[in-house]
């Protein structure tokens, strides 16, 4: 769990809104919007929040303890069942800032722009592809030939329990890294020669787990980004909170709010830290 003003949470992918694919002669159909102007409709929803993002106070930014890309999938599936509610909702609910509820897709679009902005700041790194190539190659010949001593009683099975066997640079760094140390062990135990496999382990493992870094987190770029982030995302939390209360008291006899507008918080336990549910007083 990433703190919004420190570190560096990980990177997803950002839900993008619905474009309009152009015509072929490249003009927009009488009555719809140009292309570009869809494509620029998180841009512009964000600029028209500005202000308000810059206002929010930095007292009330805490702790995301939710997956973003999955918040903002969310927005957008449930803002056409807001939409239809919306006539409903004023006969329905007295209390209620409607002006956030009506804000809510401009805070899902605004939200998805400045997660955008975050993630061209902080691209992973990546190695050359026949580094990587090698370095998968060298970790499964280490590790058949750990199971070749194993298999004759010359190592022990939970010399190797640290291994991680997945896709990623710090999994594999990782391996290459305790495949080396197991078999280095072996060979001053035994006198043998390392096989050249294991010299060339070590430096696969540097320049592997180096592809895997980040940017630093506590750069400009970086810190900017994750502040805007971070207040345009809790400004979608407050509206689309504000939103489920008046659905969910309005359809309180249904009891059926969780298909309308689900809890961005369902299936996880509740943080201190999260933002509270505002119980309307209707």
């Amino acid at each position: 769990m990433d703190r919004l003003k420190d570190g560096v949470p990980t990177s997803d992918v950002v839900v993008p809104p619905e474009v309009v694919v152009p015509p072929e002669n490249g003009s927009a159909e009488p009555g719809e919007s140009p292309p570009w102007e869809e494509e620029e409709l998180g841009q512009n929803a964000y600029q028209r929040r500005l202000a308000e993002i810059l206002d929010f106070p930095e007292s009330k930014i805490t702790v995301v303890n939710i997956n973003l890309t999955e918040a903002i999938a969310t927005g957008f599936g449930v803002w056409p069942k807001v939409q239809a509610l919306r006539q409903a909702l004023t006969k329905s609910v007295l209390d209620c800032r409607f002006h956030w509820v009506d804000g809510l897709e401009d805070y899902i679009l605004a939200l998805n722009f400045a997660r955008a902005e975050y993630l061209v700041v902080t691209p992973p790194k990546r190695c050359a592809p026949e580094i990587w190539l090698e370095a998968r190659q060298v970790r499964r010949v280490l590790v058949h030939d750990w199971r070749a001593l194993a298999a004759r009683g010359l190592l022990h099975p939970s010399q190797l329990r640290g291994l991680q066997r997945g896709k990623g640079y710090l999994e594999l760094g990782t391996d290459l890294t305790v495949l080396s140390h197991v078999h280095r062990a072996y060979a001053a135990s035994s006198g043998t020669a390392l096989p050249p496999e294991v010299e060339r382990a070590s430096v696969l493992a540097r320049a592997v787990l180096a592809a895997g870094g980040r940017p630093d987190p506590k750069s400009d770029a970086v810190v900017r980004a994750h502040d805007m982030q971070s207040r345009t995302f809790f400004l979608f939390v407050r509206a689309y909170n504000e939103t489920r209360a008046a659905i969910a008291y309005m359809r309180r006899d249904e009891g059926d709010v969780d298909s309308i507008i689900p809890s961005l918080y369902a299936g996880k336990r509740r943080s201190r830290n999260s933002i509270p549910q505002r119980r309307s007083a209707l």
